[in-house]
């Protein structure tokens, strides 16, 4: 069997050539299990895009403090931690962070590395403990609260202006 194909093999080597000198051909012998041969490069692993969560509307403008501790103003009346901070306003929802020059949006979102100071330095989970004891104050206080409140204006601010608010430098910014 073995001189048989061997004999094949010479009479194919010498007979193709004379017959065509510009024709490829291939010989293919599979001996083995049967295992195929790994790739001659590494696969890469498939990419896998995470969801970000949809930004929130917050359809009335909502009510800010400003405490003590944190330098800045925060949301009280929204489910999420919303804060304004050097003229913009930015919103944790989902494990992510957002940013607006409205309270309404459009959210953009924004990694924490490019948050101000001010905010990067506080977690979202204290941020929103300090904001519930100085809701909890002004609520009891009334009309004697001591501290700072705002709320924006809602016909100024529709997601393209920053409304009625307190500029840079005045309030809580620091």
């Amino acid at each position: 069997m073995r001189l048989g194909m061997g004999v094949a093999l010479m009479v194919a080597l010498t007979a193709g050539g004379a017959w065509a000198g510009n024709v490829d051909w291939n010989v293919n012998v599979n001996v083995g299990s049967g295992r195929s041969a790994p790739p001659p490069y590494p696969v890469p692993p498939p990419v896998v895009v995470a969801p970000v969560p949809a930004p929130v509307f917050v359809s009335e403008p909502p009510l800010f403090l400003a405490p003590p501790r944190l330098g800045m103003w925060v949301a009280v009346g929204v489910p999420y931690v919303m804060v304004f901070m050097d003229g913009y306003y930015y919103l944790h929802h989902g494990n992510h962070w957002y940013a607006s020059p409205g309270y309404n949006g459009p959210w953009a979102v924004i990694v924490r590395e490019h948050l101000p100071q001010g905010l990067r330095k506080h977690h979202h989970v204290k941020i929103r403990e300090h904001r519930d004891r100085e809701y909890m104050r002004y609520a009891q206080r009334g009309p004697t609260y001591p501290g700072q409140s705002f709320r924006p204006d809602k016909d100024k601010d529709k997601g393209k202006g920053k409304g009625d608010h307190p500029g840079r430098g005045r309030g809580p910014n620091r």
